[in-house]
């Protein structure tokens, strides 16, 4: 589709949708997930310099929360305290620290 957006974190590729993102923007108004079309890369990924692993999470809850899910932030919560601490930098970063 033509609202598909290639992710690059940290070298782990990610596929999502423009949707998607907006859901951040709605969230956290000047998130960074909708400032990084300028890093488009040669072969059509969008690079971001930051924690690949924590991502997926953070993009789980996006696509949660925009098909109206209550939990979605279930699974950042119940991360171990080590991995939650690492979490919440990355959910400040984005500017999505209130979820």
């Amino acid at each position: 589709p033509s609202d598909r957006v290639l992710l690059d974190v940290g070298g782990k590729r990610f596929e999502t949708t423009r949707n998607i993102l907006t859901t951040a923007q709605t969230l956290a108004p000047g998130s960074v997930l909708g400032q990084h079309e300028g890093r488009l890369q040669a072969d059509g990924y969008i690079f971001i310099n930051r924690n690949g692993e924590m991502f997926q999470y953070i993009l789980d809850f996006l696509r949660a929360y925009s098909m109206g899910d209550g939990h979605a932030a279930f699974a950042i919560h119940e991360l171990p305290e080590t991995q939650l601490a690492a979490m919440l930098h990355e959910l400040d970063y984005y500017g999505l620290e209130s979820a």
